[in-house]
């Protein structure tokens, strides 16, 4: 029955006309609100295995977008730009670290905590893949698709982190990231590449992915407390088995 109701959506392009839509409402000049709740859709979706509406890009085809370039270049900086919270250039400058989910801060928190050989292998083997943005061994690794354990902070961190470069932007600490960024950018970077080398933009990201990292830290922990768990439970299992 699943099957057949999700055959019928994609007969009818119902997937398409969806994205399209999440897509249309993700950029431009839409209320802040609703940006706030397309980035906690679109991190949802992801950690479900379905692909967002924000894709790794600045939002650059946007008409707001351009207004933004536009200022920046006639006025030398990007303080002061017409459009200055747009929903792209947040969420991929300050919460999308290492991937969806801030996957760069959880996968840091699981160096600081994991102590078995397996765990510490998984993190150097996805520490490059993640650092330019590359989270699907990482999601499917940990794992973190479809995990309840990693659901708040994947879903609700990068929200939080909008909220914080928002209000730093309000207050004139840094600038709105308005230039192109290139893809393949390492996720620390992007903000600093996007507002055109602003040294105050790099540092306030590192001090957001440090506070991501902090956040992360009591989730792996208890993580990697119920995989010790089953493992015992497995293992009791199959001593009674023997």
């Amino acid at each position: 029955m699943i099957n057949f109701v999700l055959n019928l959506v994609s007969y009818y392009s119902s997937y398409t006309q969806a994205a399209a839509l999440m897509q249309s409402l993700s950029s431009g000049n839409t209320p802040f609100w609703l940006q706030l709740l397309m980035v906690c859709l679109t991190t949802l979706l992801e950690w479900l295995g379905i692909i967002g509406s924000y894709n790794f890009q600045l939002g650059t085809d946007s008409t707001a977008a351009t207004a933004n370039l536009n200022y920046a270049l006639a006025h030398h900086t990007a303080y002061g730009v017409p459009y200055p919270y747009l929903g792209s250039s947040l969420y991929n400058s300050f919460a999308n670290l290492g991937g969806i989910g801030l996957a760069l801060a959880l996968l840091l928190a699981m160096a600081i905590v994991a102590h078995s050989y397996n765990e510490q292998r998984m993190v150097r083997a996805n520490f490059l893949p993640v650092l330019f943005n590359g989270n699907t061994g990482l999601m499917v690794g940990l794992p973190v698709l479809l995990n309840p354990l990693y659901i708040l902070p994947a879903v609700f961190l990068p929200m939080v982190n909008i909220l914080i470069a928002a209000f730093a932007i309000f207050i004139h600490l840094i600038p709105t990231p308005v230039y192109w960024v290139p893809d393949g950018t390492p996720g620390p970077l992007v903000a600093y590449v996007g507002s055109n080398g602003n040294f105050v933009t790099l540092l306030f990201t590192l001090a957001l992915l440090a506070f991501d990292v902090w956040v992360y830290i009591p989730f792996v922990r208890l993580s990697l407390a119920v995989e010790g768990r089953i493992r015992e439970i497995d293992a009791k299992e199959d001593h009674k088995d023997v």
